[in-house]
């Protein structure tokens, strides 16, 4: 997200230094020039730590609540899950389901509707316990803490680019005063448009890991239902003799 700015910034510096070598109305000394290209380079290595500091930070705080809310909830999600698993296969058992309807659901992987429109979802049955356990914070962190953590790399991001354009501008005002040309200061005017497009990068980010997380979401589901399978099919092949 940060290298468009480098690159346009880096952009800038080798076009400011060909003005500089070649197209100033008034040339300016070697001094100058060695000035120039000295505080280009040097802001752009405080503007680079900067946005590495800030990417840092970001990603310490999502393996953060990752490793407080998701990896704690899934191991009491896995222990909370098989206890009822191992309730609801009682109650399947002890349910008055015929033995029909029971082959027709195994033949079907767990889910049948039958001819009056009774709809049965065994994978639905061992999926909820899990989901269940997980979905609050779950939703807490890809939806709540993600997006504070995202917003908080773009106000760093921004402050970055906002500091190095104070800085720099009594350079760039040096330098088009002294070749009577207003291209070095001109950069400045780009400021506003590249935070936008940090903060809209940042947005794009967050909506990609929502969106994962979601894809993520909905893979349990297929998972268990592939665990259950083998059970599904060994049901299948019983016979009521």
């Amino acid at each position: 997200m940060t290298d468009a700015f480098l690159n346009e910034f880096n952009l800038l510096k080798l076009t400011i230094k060909s003005w500089a070598e070649n197209d100033t109305p008034n040339s300016l000394s070697s001094s100058q020039k060695h000035t120039l290209n000295a505080r280009l380079e040097e802001q752009i290595v405080t503007l680079n730590k900067s946005f590495c500091l800030a990417f840092d930070i970001a990603m310490t705080g999502i393996r953060g609540i990752i490793r407080a809310n998701i990896l704690p909830t899934l191991k009491g999600s896995i222990k909370a899950s098989t206890e009822k698993a191992e309730q609801a296969c009682r109650d399947l058992m002890n349910s008055d389901t015929s033995y029909q309807t029971w082959k027709a659901i195994c033949r079907r992987f767990g889910r049948f509707n039958n001819r009056k429109n009774v709809n049965y979802d065994w994978n639905g049955v061992f999926l909820e316990p899990f989901l269940g356990h997980l979905a609050t914070p779950w939703d807490q962190v890809f939806n709540n803490q993600m997006q504070h953590i995202h917003e908080k790399y773009s106000r760093n991001v921004v402050i970055a680019i906002n500091r190095f354009s104070v800085d720099i501008k009594p350079l760039l005002q040096d330098m088009s005063e002294a070749s009577a040309s207003n291209l070095p200061i001109e950069f400045l005017a780009k400021i506003p448009y590249l935070n936008r497009k940090i903060t809209s990068a940042v947005s794009a980010s967050l909506e990609s890991a929502q969106n994962q997380a979601q894809e993520i979401h909905r893979l349990i589901e297929p998972l268990i239902q592939q665990h259950l399978q083998p059970a599904y099919e060994s049901c299948s092949q019983e016979s009521s003799k």
